[in-house]
């Protein structure tokens, strides 16, 4: 569970954090685009986790 609890921490709180920050000096008009990488779209044996999370 350790392993899966460092895996979400670093995938997904950074982007989460950063986002929040940059909403103070974001308009109305503007938007935040996150991207995910291979693995939420093609995981290989053994990565549901890290598919899960991106």
């Amino acid at each position: 569970m350790a392993k899966v609890r460092e895996a979400f921490d670093s995938k997904f709180w950074g982007q989460y954090l950063t986002a929040r920050a940059a909403l103070p000096y974001l308009n109305e008009a503007s938007s935040i685009t996150l991207t995910s990488g291979v693995y939420g779209r093609r995981p290989p044996k053994g990565a549901s986790t890290l598919a899960a999370i991106n």
